[in-house]
C-alpha cells in the first residue's frame, strides 16, 4: 500500500506507482481512516493507498526518555509510543500531575550511530490516564538528526 501526505494546504499529490503519473487531490473529500482507497490511474493501473493529513509522518517507536514539568519542575521517565517533527505520544508512570495544556521539556536518544540527543518543549494537548499527546513548541525549522531517524524508521 502507498502513503500520500497532504501539503499545508490539504492537498494530496498521489503518484501512480506504474507509469509515475500524477494527479493532485483535495484530501478533505476523502475520510482518513483505516480502510485504504482504491485508486485507479488513467494507465488503467489499479492501487491501493491511505491519505495521512497529518501536517508530518508520524513513526511508530520505542523510546526511552525523561521530562521535567516547566511550571512545577517535576522530573520523570518517559516511553515514547510515536514520534513526528511535530509532537509525539508517550506514556509516564500513574500517578502523575500533568494536565492538559501543561508544558514540558522532553529529552531522549535516537537509537542511531551517533546517538544524538533530542531535547524539545512540548504542549500537552491530550491525556488517556498515562498515555499523553503533546506538540512541540520549540522545533526547530530543519532538524536533520530527527528528520533522518524518522525517515528509517517503519512508517505507524
Amino acid at each position: 500500500m502507498h502513503t500520500f501526505f497532504a501539503d499545508p494546504q490539504g492537498m494530496v499529490t498521489i503518484v501512480c506507482p506504474h507509469c509515475s503519473r500524477e494527479r493532485r487531490i483535495d484530501a478533505a473529500r476523502y475520510k482518513q481512516g483505516k480502510k485504504p482507497l482504491l485508486v485507479t490511474c488513467s494507465c488503467g493501473h489499479r492501487f491501493e493507498s491511505h491519505l495521512e493529513l497529518r501536517q508530518a509522518p508520524r513513526k511508530r517507536v520505542q523510546l526511552a526518555g525523561e521530562y521535567t514539568h516547566l511550571e512545577t519542575q517535576e522530573r520523570d521517565e518517559l516511553l515514547i509510543q510515536n514520534l513526528s517533527l511535530t509532537g509525539m505520544r508517550f506514556s509516564i508512570p500513574d500517578p502523575h500531575d500533568v494536565r492538559m495544556g501543561d508544558r514540558l521539556r522532553v529529552s531522549f536518544v535516537l537509537e542511531t550511530p551517533l546517538r544524538p540527543t533530542i531535547t524539545r518543549e512540548l504542549e500537552i494537548t491530550g491525556i488517556s490516564r498515562q498515555v499523553i499527546h503533546g506538540r512541540f513548541t520549540n522545533a526547530p525549522a530543519r532538524d536533520a538528526d530527527l528528520g533522518f531517524y524518522l525517515m528509517s524508521q517503519p512508517q505507524d
